[in-house]
């Protein structure tokens, strides 16, 4: 389009320029006729009256000498537009391969995140569990019920034991919270480590996910965030709620926080609604669920 607008820009210079040298033709062509006029017919032949008759054209020989000027000026003045010309369409090129590379960059970026998700999920699916009090065997997402289940039950055993007290108050206050989390880190490894086999590919997994959303998609992390987000099922989300609190989720609980994952967990899943405050409040979103 920048082509065509200084295209249309340069066609009437053109055209005036055309026009003044048809006026300048006319010029010559008069003022020739108007010296045969004035001198025919030829009624003496001499090197004098040659003379004269040569000088007479003085004027159009200066015209013609200016005119050579202008031509030269008008020349430079059309290799100068020809070379703006040249610029920009190089500045747009340019522009046009940078956005071609943009585009392509974001196009692998969601190729890959997609690839990315359609693996987690086939992960999801072939997961299975079984609760120790259950015949049937769970599979896919159904397998979070069980393993919250079994957490909540290790929990339970734990508050029998008097290792860990389910009924302490919980308020914002920093240590009071670093000793609560210290507490369930310490029943969640052993919960852990009966089912690291089944669930430490998961959690691996999960976070190089959000690994790669946040250093690798840009502006767009926000959207693959949520695109991510709305594969969990809430029994997930609790699971992944209590991983966080632990050792061996330590890495991953920046991107919980951060990407607001716990923004649709109801509270009343976790072992205790007061644990909400064991994550910072951008980890809840716009979750009524925590009210600090």
């Amino acid at each position: 389009m920048d082509n065509k607008n200084s295209e249309n820009k340069k066609k009437p210079e053109e055209n005036n320029y055309n026009y003044i040298f048809i006026i300048v033709l006319v010029v010559f062509f008069a003022y020739v006729l108007l010296l045969i006029g004035l001198t025919w017919p030829v009624t003496e032949l001499s090197i004098s009256k040659a003379g004269t008759f040569g000088d007479s054209f003085g004027v159009i020989t200066s015209l013609f000498t200016g005119l050579a000027f202008a031509g030269l000026f008008i020349t430079l003045r059309y290799q100068r537009e020809d070379l703006n010309i040249t610029r920009e369409e190089f500045v747009l090129t340019r522009n046009e391969m940078k956005q071609a590379r943009i585009d392509a960059e974001e196009q692998a970026t969601e190729r890959t995140f997609f690839s990315m998700l359609n693996t987690y999920n086939n992960l999801v699916e072939n997961l299975n569990a079984r609760h120790p009090g259950m015949r049937t065997i769970q599979e896919g997402r159904r397998c979070f019920l069980v393993y919250t289940k079994i957490f909540s039950d290790k929990v339970d055993e734990s508050a029998r034991d008097k290792t860990l007290t389910t009924e302490l108050i919980l308020t914002e206050d920093s240590v009071n919270i670093e000793a609560l989390s210290d507490a369930y880190d310490q029943v969640y490894r052993k919960y852990y480590d009966a089912y690291q086999e089944y669930l430490g590919h998961y959690f691996r997994y999960l976070y190089r996910m959000f690994k790669y959303i946040d250093e690798d998609t840009g502006k767009k992390a926000d959207l693959y965030s949520k695109i991510l987000r709305s594969q969990f099922t809430n029994h997930e989300l609790a699971l992944l709620f209590y991983n966080g609190l632990s050792v061996y989720g330590k890495k991953f609980k920046p991107y919980l926080e951060k990407y607001a994952v716990f923004d649709n967990l109801p509270v009343t899943i976790l072992v205790n609604h007061n644990h909400a405050y064991l994550y910072k409040k951008e980890a809840w979103g716009e979750n009524d669920g925590y009210s600090a």
